[in-house]
């Protein structure tokens, strides 16, 4: 179970996946496993002939001679690209969150598990065990266009076995439970373990989180880093992208290097440990392989612990996630705990949650929710003056509502009347608003409410 709750699994690089994955397994996607339907007779081509023609299958109808019988698959040329033989060809298999690069990054990726409480920097992200290479892999997941995307870094290795499953223990302990087999499906000729990791407190200098927004990457470091080793576009290194766009019954065909990406400009946030890389030409449904050079240290002198992040760009992010991710990074940077950054979350307890902090321009270190909720006036009418930037931005929508108790609350948007507006600072006005409570007599309050649809 990973971030809001969600369900996440992986998968290895094999046939109709090019690449090792991480996904978000969500109810009613399709994941791309075509194999196994017809390996064992669960094809049904009388009731859906549809399928027949969207997958030109030779003879759906008979058995493999064996698994990788390859004319049982998608014919070469009727192949519809990512497309889902159980409906025809009419759905897409879903992608994944993040690409864990085969051999670069991961051979055969294991259990995920989502990082808690003791280990601070990182709470939020997960972690996934590496068998055939061992060690742990770390995953920093965003949202960006309604679904969970990120990127992938190293985080250990020296274990004595490839983890296979990863459990908290009530110590706060990270256990992982190894095993090996035949052939190369081993660590190091290594065929079981068992080990404790515990946080010991001592934070190593390496990438936090990488974040996209419209012209490149919010990147976010666990400890300081001196202005001008940040600012130095110099410093970093892109490498050709991946793409993914003809996945095929092949044993990890369909992965595409595209052209070579640059870092053109790098620009030191006021947190000392953020810096935004411009880098054009970034195109959706693709990998970006990010790496810090050796001249990154902390402002302390710390080399780098890894310095290397694969990031799986599914979708380009909007011009609001842009923004709030510049947001995020002001005044949380490099975290991943939803109890703090969470649009929902309002970790100072004002009664504003982020998003309504995020809109109003306030502050969710400081206790200052009195601009979302307005007291009784005179004759029952409740008033409100809301700070709002000047333009609402897209897809944010405002709702209103009144309550009696500060507990129960109504939707009155309809009967919210505008009263007028004064210029506040730059990109925020204070707007004036009024609430007539004739039909609702025990209406004492009302407050704005800020949504993402």
């Amino acid at each position: 179970i990973g971030p809001e709750g969600k369900m996440f699994g992986t998968d290895n690089q094999g046939s109709w996946n090019p690449d090792n994955s991480l996904y978000e397994m969500t109810p009613g996607h399709f994941y791309g496993h075509y194999n196994l339907w017809f390996q064992f007779g669960t094809f049904d081509p009388v009731a859906n002939p549809n399928t027949v023609a969207a997958t030109g299958l030779a003879d759906p109808t008979r058995q493999p001679s064996s698994f990788w019988d390859s004319s049982m698959y998608w014919g070469p040329a009727e192949t519809p690209i990512y497309a889902s033989a159980y409906e025809g060809g009419t759905r897409r298999v879903t992608l994944p969150a993040v690409y864990l690069q085969q051999n670069s990054m991961c051979n055969s990726p294991t259990d995920p598990v989502l990082i808690e409480d003791p280990h601070p920097a990182f709470k939020g992200q997960m972690f996934v065990g590496e068998h055939r290479r061992g060690g742990i892999r770390r995953v920093f997941l965003e949202k960006i266009n309604g679904r969970f995307q990120g990127c992938v870094m190293r985080f250990t290795q020296g274990l004595s076995c490839g983890p296979n499953s990863m459990r908290w223990g009530p110590d706060g302990a990270l256990y992982l439970g190894g095993i090996g087999g035949g052939g190369n499906w081993k660590w190091r000729n290594t065929t079981f373990g068992l080990e404790r990791l515990k946080f010991n407190g001592n934070e190593a200098f390496e990438i936090q989180t990488l974040r996209a927004v419209t012209d490149g990457f919010i990147l976010t470091m666990t400890k300081p880093v001196a202005a001008g080793v940040l600012g130095n576009p110099g410093n970093y290194e892109t490498f050709p992208t991946a793409t993914y766009p003809n996945p095929s019954y092949i044993y990890g065909a369909g992965k595409v290097d595209s052209p070579a990406l640059t870092v053109t400009n790098a620009v030191a946030l006021p947190d000392g440990r953020s810096v935004r890389l411009t880098v054009p030409g970034i195109v959706a449904e693709s990998t970006v392989h990010l790496r810090l050079k050796n001249t990154v240290v902390s402002s302390t002198g710390d080399p780098l612990w890894s310095g290397e992040a694969y990031y799986t760009m599914n979708s380009l992010p909007s011009a609001f996630e842009s923004a709030w991710a510049e947001w995020i990074t002001e005044h949380f940077p490099g975290s991943a705990d939803l109890t703090l950054i969470a649009p929902s979350a309002d970790p100072e307890g004002d009664g504003t949650n982020n998003l309504g902090e995020f809109f109003g321009g306030g502050d969710p270190d400081a206790v200052d929710g009195g601009h979302d909720i307005g007291a009784s006036g005179n004759s029952g009418t409740l008033t409100l003056e809301s700070r709002e930037p000047v333009t609402i931005p897209s897809p944010l929508e405002v709702r209103w509502e009144s309550s009696g108790n500060l507990t129960d609350w109504t939707d009155v948007t309809e009967d919210v009347q505008y009263v007028g507006e004064a210029a506040a600072d730059t990109g925020f006005v204070t707007r004036s608003y009024a609430y007539t409570a004739a039909d609702n007599p025990e209406a004492l309050f009302i407050r704005r409410v800020v949504e993402q649809p």
